[in-house]
């Protein structure tokens, strides 16, 4: 049985060669898939602006599905959901 919540938190998004490699949630999570979930079209500029993103604890102890949106007021990223498995 799965488990979604909405959170709706900001999160320190730690982006390498543009993907989604690390964030820290009430710990530190490491990416282990990333699927670009939103676009924004700027002229000729494309940007992500959403991620569905499967992670794990640095300890391996928890894995989950997380879902990141841009928070464009703020300049960071917004954690919108986990799922749990």
């Amino acid at each position: 049985m799965t488990m979604t919540a909405r959170v709706a938190e900001r999160v320190n998004l730690l982006l390498e060669n543009g993907r989604p490699a690390r964030f820290f949630w009430r710990e530190r999570w490491t990416v282990t898939a990333a699927t670009p979930d939103g676009f924004e079209f700027l002229g000729n500029d494309v940007r992500v602006v959403g991620w569905r993103v499967r992670a794990q604890t640095e300890d391996r102890s928890d894995t989950g599905e997380f879902e990141l949106a841009r928070d464009p007021a703020a300049g960071g990223w917004v954690l919108d959901s986990v799922t749990y498995a």
